[in-house]
């Protein structure tokens, strides 16, 4: 009798992992992961471009502003080699040079600034529109799971088979230009 109770049992105990087993396998959906090649997108992302053109214009501008600057610093300057020392004009091209001298140095590091300041929010605002972008991508086409491979070594290798960079590429330019 007791071996009969056994036998039961071990039957069920059987049956049951069996069909535990056969339930996860039929009813768990595969994890997908994927990952992109973070500089491709930042590069290829329009906004990035957009945010680039900017700055450089800005930079180009501030450019042209402290060239002319230092055009008029090297006229007084001209002026100073040809006026007497210790003369009176001598003493207010002097003031005046020391003066430009002292502005150019100002503005160029209040511009330096400027675009660093500028720099960091554009990033920032680029970085925050990718993972939107990335994350709205994943949920649409069922993902578990997508890393950033930087270049750093956060990612030591991906296979081509789930490097998905080109498509995030598409897919978030289109949701910033509207597209989708």
């Amino acid at each position: 009798m007791k071996k009969i109770y056994f036998y039961i049992l071990l039957f069920s105990t059987f049956l049951s992992l069996v069909t535990a087993i056969f339930v996860l396998v039929t009813y768990q959906s595969p994890q997908r992961v994927a990952y992109v090649n973070i500089s491709k997108v930042i590069k290829e992302f329009e906004l990035s471009k957009t945010y680039q053109a900017d700055i450089e214009a800005n930079v180009s501008k501030q450019k042209v502003f402290l060239d002319s600057m230092t055009v008029e610093l090297s006229t007084v300057i001209s002026e100073l080699n040809k006026s007497s020392n210790g003369s009176a004009s001598f003493k207010l091209i002097e003031a005046r040079r020391d003066s430009l001298y002292s502005r150019i140095q100002y503005l160029d590091k209040a511009f330096a600034n400027n675009n660093q300041e500028m720099l960091n929010k554009y990033n920032e605002e680029v970085f925050t529109q990718i993972n939107q972008y990335v994350e709205e991508y994943g949920k649409q086409r069922n993902y578990s799971l997508i890393l950033g491979a930087k270049g750093d070594g956060t990612i030591m290798f991906g296979s081509e088979e789930i490097d998905i960079t080109d498509e995030i590429v598409v897919f978030i330019n289109q949701a910033y230009l509207g597209e989708q």
